[in-house]
C-alpha cells in the first residue's frame, strides 16, 4: 500500500496462514500486507504473531488494523466466534491423520543409515538438519483417526537450529496430546530401522508447534476434534 503514510504503528506482515476471513480475503497466504497496530502495540522484524484485524483499505494490497484484545472475539459457548488460537488448532487437526492422548515411554536415535534412507539428497548436507529421533507414545485414547495398536512411533526433530527451534521435543514420561501427520519421510525412516516395509499406518511426524499440547489441554482438544471428524 505505497500511498499509505507510515507511522510508528505501521508494519508490513507476510501472511503465513489465514485463520478466519471472508471468502474474498481468504487467499492472502504468502502475500505481504500493511498492518496498523493499536497505540502501545509493538512488533519487531522477524517476529511471528497472530493478528486479529479489521480491513481498512484496499488497493495494490490491503491495509488492516488490529483489534484491541478486549474486543477480539473469543470462543465461549455455542454460536460464538472461536478464538484465533482455536481456529488455528481446529484447522491443524483437520489436516492431521491421527490425534492421540498418551505418554512418551521411550526415545531413540535412528541409525545414520535409516536417516540417510529417509532424507532426500538435497537435504543431507544442510546446516538446518532436523536430527530426527523417534518417540514411542503409549496411547491412552484416540481423539481422531484409527490406531488399534497400544503404541505409536512418532518422528520428531531434536535439533535446536533456528529452523526447528519451535518443533516439539519429546522425552520419556511426557504426557499430552499428539497431533500427528503421516509422511513418506517418517515411513521410510521407520522401515529402514526395521529393514522391512513399514506398515501403512506407520510413519507419523510431529514437527509443528501445534503438534503437541500438554495433558491439561485434552478436553479442549477433544471438543475441537469433534468438528474435524
Amino acid at each position: 500500500m505505497a500511498h499509505i503514510t507510515p507511522t510508528g504503528n505501521t508494519i508490513i506482515v507476510r501472511v503465513d496462514e489465514v485463520l478466519d476471513a471472508p471468502d474474498a480475503l481468504s487467499g492472502l497466504t504468502g502475500q505481504e500486507i500493511t498492518v496498523e497496530l493499536q497505540p502501545g502495540e509493538q512488533a519487531q522484524a522477524g517476529q511471528e504473531a497472530e493478528f486479529v484485524t479489521t480491513a481498512r483499505q484496499f488497493g495494490d494490497s490491503i491495509l488492516v488494523q488490529t483489534v484491541p484484545v478486549a474486543a477480539a472475539p473469543r470462543a465461549a459457548v455455542g454460536g460464538a466466534t472461536p478464538a484465533p488460537e482455536d481456529l488455528r488448532l481446529s484447522q491443524h487437526m483437520a489436516d492431521a491423520d491421527l490425534v492421540v492422548s498418551g505418554e512418551v515411554t521411550s526415545v531413540r536415535m535412528p541409525s545414520q543409515q535409516a536417516i540417510a534412507a529417509a532424507t532426500p539428497p538435497s537435504q543431507r548436507f544442510t546446516e538446518h538438519r532436523p536430527d530426527y529421533q523417534v518417540a514411542v507414545v503409549r496411547v491412552d485414547s484416540v481423539e481422531k483417526g484409527e490406531h488399534p495398536a497400544a503404541d505409536v512411533p512418532v518422528v520428531f526433530a531434536s535439533s535446536h537450529d533456528v529452523a526447528w527451534h519451535h518443533a516439539p521435543k519429546f522425552h520419556p514420561g511426557q504426557k499430552g496430546v499428539f497431533v500427528l501427520h503421516r509422511t513418506d519421510t517418517a515411513r521410510s525412516l521407520l522401515a529402514a530401522e526395521s529393514a522391512a516395509a513399514a506398515p501403512p499406518q506407520a510413519g507419523y511426524v510431529a514437527l509443528d508447534p501445534e503438534d503437541f499440547h500438554p495433558v491439561d489441554q485434552v478436553e479442549r482438544i477433544r471438543q475441537l476434534a469433534q468438528g474435524t471428524q
